[in-house]
């Protein structure tokens, strides 16, 4: 990572709710990994159910040795268990709260169909993971399909319904 990002990292922070190394990111001109954003970058986000452009306030980094891999067929995003994800009635849901056939929602209001989704342990080392607090409502965009992530902690609900 570059010196200069790690100015505007919080480090050591216990955040359960992140995306992994290489993470891909929407920004105002195109897709970036999530280790490249840093504080003041411009990305998409939603307000209001519209896509629109809000600001990185911080970003955090952890590390975890337990994640989850969830291919969307096209896509395949690697976040923590707890990360919410935008189901398709509009509600939160935490990642791992998920199961084969379910849909998340995308930023063009459309249904991804989860195709698989895996726990995995890290046997090493930890992974690098990070989570990016930004402005408006607090939603920013991941992966290729545009799938719409919450960057706060929520209290689990019930599983998200097909």
């Amino acid at each position: 990572m570059a010196a200069e990002a790690t100015a505007d990292l919080v480090k050591g922070v216990p955040l359960p709710v992140c995306f992994a190394e290489g993470t891909s990111i929407w920004t105002p001109e195109g897709i970036t990994s999530i280790e490249c954003v840093k504080k003041g970058d411009l990305l998409l986000g939603m307000i209001d159910n519209s896509i629109a452009i809000v600001e990185v306030e911080a970003v955090y980094v952890s590390q975890t040795k337990e994640y989850l891999v969830i291919d969307v067929g096209s896509d395949q995003l690697i976040c923590t268990k707890e990360h919410p994800l935008k189901t398709v009635f509009g509600d939160w849901a935490p990642a791992g709260s998920f199961a084969i056939g379910d849909f998340i929602l995308t930023a063009k209001s459309e249904a991804v169909t989860i195709k698989s989704m895996t726990v995995k342990q890290s046997l090493d080392e930890p992974i690098r993971v990070y989570n990016l607090h930004v402005s408006g409502h607090h939603e920013y965009i991941v992966g290729e399909t545009m799938i719409r992530a919450h960057n706060k902690i929520l209290v689990p609900i019930s599983r998200p319904r097909k």
